[in-house]
């Protein structure tokens, strides 16, 4: 078939790719595909040298697929972006709180900062105080098991990677 509509078999494992890769935390299976489909394309690219009639199918197959992983990674990339901003914000109402009162808050509410809203929930920002250190982190958007905690010292985000043994970095802690 020399068409240029994809088949019923591609159409279906789009979807399927797509369910599963465009929520959020869920993107890591992209990157995991990646490298499978960069095989297929090779492929692809072989047979449509040798067979010139494949050339239109499988262009148009290929051209899909690709649209499909710019279209993860940039909402990935959307999510990431948005996420650090809303946790910068966090971060800076933190340091402010300490600024003017000299030491940090207890909780996000305590600055008038409702953690149950909505953008909290979203990006699953998360702030509370172990030993009188502060603690602020969020989870990863690319990565369900991953997060970011802010070091209140340093001033900057860390990556923490999920580890059989996670725990979270106190802010006194010394940088790695």
């Amino acid at each position: 078939m020399n068409s240029i509509i994809p088949s019923f078999k591609t159409t279906l494992l789009l979807a399927t790719f797509l369910f599963f890769t465009l929520p959020m935390h869920w993107g890591f299976i992209a990157a995991m595909l990646l490298p499978i489909f960069v095989c297929v394309w090779i492929y692809d690219i072989v047979v449509m040298v040798r067979d010139p009639g494949q050339r239109l199918m499988r262009t148009a197959r290929m051209a899909i697929w690709m649209l499909a992983f710019c279209a993860v990674g940039a909402l990935n990339l959307y999510w990431y972006r948005e996420s650090r901003a809303y946790a910068d914000q966090i971060a800076a109402a933190v340091l402010g709180y300490k600024a003017r009162t000299g030491m940090y808050p207890d909780t996000l509410e305590q600055m008038g900062i409702d953690s149950h809203e909505s953008s909290a929930r979203k990006w699953r920002i998360s702030y509370r105080q172990k030993k009188g250190a502060p603690l602020l982190f969020y989870i990863a958007t690319f990565e369900t098991y991953d997060m970011f905690s802010y070091d209140f010292e340093a001033r900057r985000w860390r990556y923490v990677a999920a580890q059989n043994d996670v725990s979270l970095p106190s802010a006194s802690a010394a940088p790695s």
